[in-house]
């Protein structure tokens, strides 16, 4: 509470007569800034309060705003409670009123100044008399050049209040909550039958704040009265109003007139030319029954028996009232107010999220909490026990056994307090009807299935895809985004990011785990379980939302790893996309990353006159007949090199395919040969090539998978496969 200085018989003291800490450090302190800041005089009061009455010289222009003078006489008062922030009063006599940033008081003057926005447990930290007093004259001067309150910040409330209101969209009833916080809500529950309330709409105000306190309904009648309000009358008509509600009923339980009374006032006020609802709460010390009997109502049921309404002016100041300040309630547009997301429609995302486990669940409900997208969840999987670590559900009593798609949708949209902001699908992704699952922007995969990640890119051709995972220890992210327009598929990143682990030393051991990080949860042999911290799953949902809400807009193809370092330092690999050539044979696709051509191109040019060759590297998928081509182990050293004739060695190349098989999880391996001819010569098959491509293909007919060769030449390279 602001104390009012005039109180408790100051009289006049000397400096040396001062005592309390703070007091000692203003004057000390003002020398400092003399000639700007002058002593004017020192008391005491009764209360033991030191008061100290500076005159502040302005460095303002000649046309200040806001009344603001060249020469301002200031009040500090000091309490001798060291945990307690000095009052700051302007003192002048004609110092306006209502202005942003001072504190309303129960008396006209002088002016309470709101000096710091900070509480005074952080304040003391940097707290000399010199801070102090700068404080001040910089709240003078800012207010001189209206600069004080910041052009994004919205006036401060038409009256204040103590305690909280929070204000449910569409309310009509009211609810105490714990510590004395009440809540206007839509929903009637046990808890707001104990409470009666109407609601008074006022005309809308202007910049008149009001700066002292409202104590009864007196005072709140009096400030709206001089903007052209009745506010007597207003109330008069709303209780009355709902006594006729209640004749209409065939039963008035009695108790109701024993409840408390409460005014939801809805005051609007303009900001930057637009009207802006402000609704707080009036809690009067009358039970809705003595309203009912000042109105000349016979109470407990005879209504119809009016007497003399006694609900006046005078009345009204024995009515005490208490103002509750207004706190709108969470939700979406909150929630992306709150998380600097925009409320356009157009920036709002229709999202499909394929796996709502671990990663999962938590990517989502951080975007929740900022309101972004409107969502479908897509996931067949329930919540065990065991997914309680990592999973972002805490609800142990009802979540475990329900669907992962329905518990976190349950959640968002509770949290946001909507019905749309999420649907759950309990089913596998693989078993729906495409055409079922609501149109979306995106489709966001991170289920951790290979199967999944390339069932969406042979069927959803038209929709900007996502695939998120984490490597098999947790302390990486793998994120791959397509590019539809330039045909740069999550299958075709997939197979890049294999070969960004085997040419880049610092990830060859990114797939890598131990047996000791993995867990049995049950009996059955498809039981295990890995052993992620939840620190690792909460750092890498954060930096997949992160960039989720940063990008969603862009349509470009991105392959990103984020890997954790042992400091606790992130590492992002930011991969430049590679084209890739495809051609089709017999209804098979062969895509030939074109990194491959160039070091294949390069490695003939080096060689000749000579021919040479080497391994090819890369992967199949025989669902959607579809092979890779990615890298290559070139010519080992005993390798057979003339103008016309290459015979491949062999040194090495079981060690490093090996390697490869690792690094990759087995996902590259080896998938044939190349050479090169000389220079003039065709690319087509010569007879050696052709005796050579059939015992490639005989030495596959046992593993049944596809062999290809390619013949590089002059003019581009030919290629091969059996299928």
């Amino acid at each position: 509470m602001i104390i009012n200085p005039k109180l408790y018989n100051p009289y006049r003291i000397r400096s040396i007569d001062v005592q309390h800490k703070y007091s000692k450090d203003i004057i000390k302190d003002i020398d400092r800034n003399s000639p700007l800041i002058e002593l004017i005089k020192l008391e005491k009061n009764s209360n033991d309060d030191e008061l100290i009455y500076l005159k502040f010289e302005l460095e303002i222009s000649n046309k200040p705003k806001n009344g603001i003078k060249e020469f301002e006489e200031i009040l500090i008062l000091v309490t001798n409670d060291d945990d307690r922030l000095p009052f700051v009063y302007a003192l002048r006599e004609g110092f306006n009123k209502g202005l942003p940033h001072t504190n309303y008081t129960n008396f006209d003057s002088p002016i309470s100044l709101c000096i710091f926005e900070d509480t005074f447990i952080e304040l003391k930290h940097k707290w000399s008399g010199t801070f102090f007093l700068n404080s001040i004259k910089k709240w003078l001067e800012l207010t001189a050049k209206d600069e004080l309150h910041q052009s994004d910040q919205p006036p401060e409330p038409f009256i204040h209040g103590n305690n909280i209101v929070i204000i449910q969209k569409g309310f009509n009833h009211i609810e105490k909550l714990d510590n004395n916080i009440y809540r206007l809500t839509p929903q009637e529950s046990n808890k707001t039958k104990y409470f009666n309330f109407s609601y008074v709409e006022i005309k809308c105000v202007e910049n008149n704040i009001v700066y002292h306190s409202i104590d009864t309904l007196y005072d709140l009648m009096k400030i709206y009265k001089e903007h052209g309000v009745d506010f007597l009358y207003l109330i008069k008509k709303e209780i009355k109003s709902r006594i006729d509600s209640l004749l209409k009923g065939k039963y008035v339980d009695p108790s109701i007139f024993k409840h408390e009374y409460f005014i939801a006032i809805n005051s609007p006020y303009k900001f930057n030319g637009n009207i802006n609802q402000n609704i707080f709460l009036g809690k009067l010390n009358q039970s809705f029954g003595d309203l009912c009997y000042l109105l000349g109502y016979n109470l407990p049921f005879n209504f119809k028996n009016i007497t003399t309404d006694k609900l006046d002016e005078i009345k009204s100041k024995s009515i005490k009232i208490e103002i509750i300040s207004n706190i709108y309630d969470f939700d979406i547009e909150s929630a992306r107010e709150y998380s600097t997301i925009s409320n356009d429609k157009i920036s709002q995302p229709n999202v499909s999220l394929i796996g709502c486990g671990a990663l999962g669940s938590h990517f989502f409900m951080n975007l929740a909490k900022s309101g972004l997208g409107k969502w479908t969840l897509i996931d067949n999987d329930v919540l065990l026990p065991h997914n309680l670590t990592k999973h972002s559900s805490i609800d142990r009593t009802n979540a475990v056994s329900e669907f992962k798609a329905k518990i976190i949708s349950s959640d968002a949209n509770k949290l946001l307090n909507s019905e749309v902001f999420s649907k759950p699908i309990n089913k596998n992704i693989l078993d729906i009807d495409p055409l079922s699952i609501p149109k979306s922007d995106i489709i966001i995969d991170i289920s951790t299935s290979i199967g999944v990640q390339r069932y969406l890119t042979k069927v959803f051709k038209e929709n900007t895809k996502y695939t998120a995972f984490l490597n098999p220890s947790g302390t990486g992210l793998v994120l791959l985004t397509d590019d539809i327009s330039n045909n740069i598929t999550l299958d075709l990143l997939e197979y890049q990011y294999y070969s960004e682990l085997i040419n880049n030393q610092k990830l060859n051991d990114f797939l890598n785990y131990s047996e000791e990080t993995k867990i049995r949860y049950a009996r059955g042999c498809r039981d295990i379980t890995s052993k992620i911290s939840q620190e690792d799953i909460s750092i890498f949902s954060g930096i997949l939302s992160k960039f989720f809400k940063s990008n969603h807009t862009k349509n470009e193809a991105r392959l990103n790893i984020w890997l954790l370092g042992e400091n606790y330092t992130i590492h992002n690999y930011n991969f430049k996309i590679i084209d890739w050539t495809v051609k089709e044979i017999n209804e098979w696709k062969i895509y030939i990353s074109k990194v491959l051509i160039d070091k294949l191109k390069s490695h003939r040019v080096i060689k000749l006159p000579v021919e040479t060759g080497g391994i090819l590297l890369g992967g199949v998928d025989k669902l959607y007949k579809k092979v890779y081509l990615t890298d290559t182990i070139l010519s080992p050293a005993d390798s057979i090199e003339k103008p016309y004739n290459f015979i491949r060695g062999i040194d090495n190349i079981s060690s490093t395919l090996n390697e490869v098989s690792k690094i990759t999880n087995e996902f590259i391996y080896y998938m044939g040969e190349w050479h090169s001819h000389p220079k003039g010569s065709s690319i087509s098959m010569s007879q050696d090539d052709i005796i050579q491509f059939d015992q490639l293909k005989d030495d596959r007919k046992i593993s049944g998978e596809p062999v290809v060769m390619i013949i590089l030449g002059d003019n581009g390279f030919n290629i091969k496969i059996n299928v």
